[in-house]
């Protein structure tokens, strides 16, 4: 996962890209009037604009640790899913962490949940939280009042994320087959039975990448051909090829997503770390969304980013991860957060947008008809404690069609989310 405190300024700069109105620019004031609504707590009143649901890919970035956005994402997904008819939920997190979660969406054991979310608490991960695992659990009592055709499932499109989770996973699929003629599957899945030491995910993408290089398109003797894709599919997905990055894996597996003849005319929707989501570069590198949606990419101009900022909002930060003075007793602490004060992070012109945001979650759109935030420089800038770890800058002139953004999504008043071990 991207660790918040590496991204803190990711956020920031991003909201400033919109595309050119047609019409002259409004005030600030006057477009935010009518370019902005309270959407309740839990996001219940949450819509978008006509064209915002043509897209093919809807992503959201947040801080991780902040509890409201979990709730959000609830709602946004339960949202798409009636309006957009949204079934596929692709995940931040890896192929064989999703198969859990999918198995628990099946059979509602917890054992699924406990696995995942386990691992993440053993690193102080801020996913390990009771607000997520909550989330899922919803999505499950979601599936279940729906018919089976519109029900959701997760799609993992990260990179290896736990080895041992990954290993489990594939010797299963692996389990009773013949692999006399593949000899070198033979011995990952001897390797992968073994109980010894679990390797680490950078030495276990290396092990996965050789041995799905020895795999031919077609099948061994003996071995089905939907189990054979399968296989090559997993080691493809958690691994990728050899000297790409982590945001290189991720859009490879997503645009493999959308190649498969059951997403034909699909849509998915996803949570993720703020710089995922934006539609430009982003201090000389290329972000996810910018990757899918930019002219000429897999999903030009069907990608539709929204961005969660955060006022006077609390961050459950891991506590390794802060300096020595700042570390509470425990493994997590509650770290004040906000986007409109120079001891956090100060946004320049998040002033009228704070004014007008009053409830705990709006929405506001960037790229309405009129809108100021066009070619400007409003919301380019920042300042604050946090903002001078990483400066962070947006290429403007890079961004795809639609925008780098097309809304924000003003939570306030947020609590932390709450570490799992110290869940009621």
């Amino acid at each position: 996962m991207t660790a918040s405190h590496r991204i803190w300024p990711a956020m920031l700069a991003a909201m400033s890209i919109a595309t050119a109105a047609a019409a002259s620019p409004l005030t600030v004031a006057d477009y935010l009037k009518s370019h902005s609504r309270d959407v309740g707590p839990l996001g219940a009143s949450v819509a978008f604009d006509r064209a915002f649901y043509s897209k093919r890919l809807f992503v959201m970035g947040e801080v991780h640790g902040i509890a409201a956005g979990q709730a959000l994402d609830l709602a946004i997904l339960r949202h798409l899913n009636a309006r957009a008819g949204v079934r596929v939920y692709v995940a931040e997190v890896d192929a064989a962490q999703a198969a859990r979660f999918n198995a628990f969406l099946a059979d509602g054991d917890q054992r699924h949940l406990q696995t995942v979310f386990g691992g993440w608490a053993a690193e102080d991960a801020q996913w390990g939280n009771q607000d997520f695992v909550n989330k899922i659990i919803a999505v499950r009592r979601l599936n279940q009042s729906l018919p089976a055709s519109k029900r959701i499932r997760f799609v993992g499109v990260d990179q290896l994320q736990n080895p041992q989770i990954a290993r489990t996973y594939l010797a299963a699929l692996m389990r009773g087959l013949n692999l006399a003629a593949w000899p070198e599957g033979a011995a990952l899945r001897d390797r992968l039975s073994e109980a010894g030491p679990v390797p680490t995910a950078r030495a276990m993408i290396a092990e996965l990448q050789a041995v799905r290089a020895s795999m031919s398109a077609d099948a061994p003797r003996d071995v089905p051909q939907a189990r054979w894709h399968e296989i090559r599919a997993a080691l493809l997905s958690l691994a990728g090829a050899p000297r790409q990055g982590r945001e290189d894996r991720i859009t490879a597996n997503i645009e493999r997503l959308y190649d498969e003849p059951g997403m034909a005319g699909q849509k998915a929707y996803g949570l993720w770390g703020l710089f995922h989501v934006i539609q430009a570069r982003a201090s000389g590198s290329s972000p996810l969304a910018y990757r899918l949606g930019r002219p000429g990419g897999p999903l030009s101009d069907k990608v539709g980013s929204i961005l969660i900022v955060a006022l006077n909002s609390q961050m459950m930060m891991p506590s390794a991860a802060l300096p020595t003075f700042a570390r509470g007793k425990g493994r997590y602490v509650d770290m004040p957060y906000t986007m409109d004060n120079e001891r956090a992070v100060l946004l320049n012109g998040i002033g009228p947008i704070s004014a007008v945001a009053k409830g705990r979650a709006t929405l506001v759109q960037l790229n309405g008809e009129g809108s100021p935030y066009s070619r400007s420089d409003l919301l380019t800038r920042t300042s604050g404690f946090y903002a001078r770890s990483q400066p962070f800058q947006i290429e403007g002139a890079t961004a795809s069609p639609g925008g780098a953004i097309d809304y924000l999504l003003v939570v306030r008043d947020s609590p932390a989310t709450r570490p799992i071990d110290a869940a009621p």
